[in-house]
């Protein structure tokens, strides 16, 4: 009788090159989409959309007015009158990125970026899973669409996430470069950049402050000094337009977004918001105190890295597929279907709710928020599954020992 435990492996290596070709299709039917559509066009807008606009802006001297809400209403209503309104919030570091997407037309610069990024995601996964690669594929399709869908950059920090969930376990300092790097999304490093902290990885923080100095001058340089202060007050005004209700909760993947949605108060949601980071967090110092291995204390530093921002999207949940690819080998061992089974479907309540809402075309402003519930089931599963390792093998270790 074949192992349930090899079936299931099986069926993730059997599925994952059929997965791979649909991804790869979808794309390039998205590319197909907007080839003919112009800049903004009948094909619909997507977040690349606004990538390619700000591209623009920055090539053109004007990339400080991306952080001014009335001034970027503007433009975006000039060209395109749908009543929606997107903010831009990035680092100007990303500002680099997409100012280089936007010397090629849209649907050239779609296809290069999502593609790009989606390929190092996948490969940085698979080395991360191994064997299990195929069946964290399928727990993480939700999301991978999601992307695909909206021209987002969760590939792209996702990879750089997975560059350093990959580095940390082992030594040196490399894991810094992917640590610093993510200044492009700071917000999802912080887990990580505590787990640097607690184990003492000094030479990795320092390459890591480099890399964000680095990173930083760069855009001054390219971009003009004063892209950094408004950078600064587009932040601002893009928490104000949070609290006051200015963006689909539903896509949210934040405890602040799921209790705001739920009627509580902003400032009790925040504070609730505050306390479940902080409790992610400081599982992370405390399993690093008890001294378990690098891989689970960076699972769950990925977890945690997910729960920080109360300005949390679908798209940003590459670190909960990164967290189960580092998981695996537990999960093969010790997890019951049951615990397998939810942890899929969390991965999938927390990545894809938002996308089978926006597909079922049950947008409304009345709609839940509920993808954080899934991103905390996932860290408790996780932290119970490790800890019934730890407890293995803690046993093992004291029936070897000598009398």
């Amino acid at each position: 009788m074949t192992d349930p435990i090899v079936a299931v492996k099986r069926i993730g290596q059997r599925a994952a090159p059929g997965v791979l070709v649909c991804l790869y299709a979808t794309i390039a039917l998205m590319m197909q989409k907007f080839m003919g559509a112009g800049t903004f066009g009948d094909a619909g807008v997507i977040d690349y959309h606004i990538f390619h606009l700000v591209g623009t802006m920055i090539r053109e001297g004007s990339g400080a007015a991306a952080y001014d809400v009335t001034a970027f209403a503007q433009i975006q209503s000039s060209i395109v009158n749908d009543g929606a309104l997107m903010l831009w919030s990035y680092p100007p570091v990303f500002g680099l990125v997409v100012a280089c997407l936007s010397l090629v037309p849209v649907w050239l610069g779609y296809g290069l970026f999502m593609s790009g990024t989606l390929a190092l995601y996948l490969l940085v996964l698979h080395r991360l899973s191994g064997d299990w690669f195929g069946v964290v594929l399928i727990a993480a399709l939700p999301f991978l669409m999601t992307n695909i869908l909206t021209g987002q950059n969760g590939f792209l920090t996702g990879a750089i996430a997975g560059l350093f969930c990959l580095w940390i376990v082992r030594s040196g300092r490399r894991a810094g470069l992917p640590l610093g790097l993510m200044i492009v999304k700071p917000h999802l490093a912080v887990g990580l950049s505590v787990l640097a902290l607690v184990s003492a990885r000094w030479g990795v923080i320092a390459v890591a402050a480099v890399t964000v100095l680095v990173s930083a001058a760069l855009s001054g340089i390219f971009m003009g000094w004063g892209i950094w202060p408004a950078f600064l007050d587009g932040m601002q005004a893009s928490g104000e337009y949070l609290s006051q209700g200015g963006f689909q909760l539903f896509r949210m993947t934040s405890v602040f977004a799921a209790l705001t949605s739920f009627g509580l108060p902003g400032a009790v949601a925040l504070g609730l918001h505050v306390g479940v980071a902080c409790i992610a967090l400081g599982a992370v110092v405390a399993v690093q105190m008890k001294g378990w291995s690098a891989r689970r204390i960076t699972a769950l530093a990925a977890v945690a890295s997910a729960l920080v921002s109360p300005y949390g999207y679908d798209y940003d949940m590459a670190l909960i597929f990164l967290a189960l690819a580092l998981a695996a080998p537990d999960l093969a061992r010790l997890a019951s279907k049951a615990e397998c089974a939810a942890l899929v479907l969390s991965g999938w309540l927390a990545s894809g709710y938002g996308l089978f809402i926006s597909l079922a075309e049950l947008r409304s402003p009345n709609l839940p928020s509920i993808g954080a519930f899934g991103t905390i089931l996932v860290l408790v599963l996780i932290l119970r599954i490790f800890g019934r390792a730890q407890a293995t093998a803690e046993t093992a270790e004291a029936e070897t020992a000598p009398a």
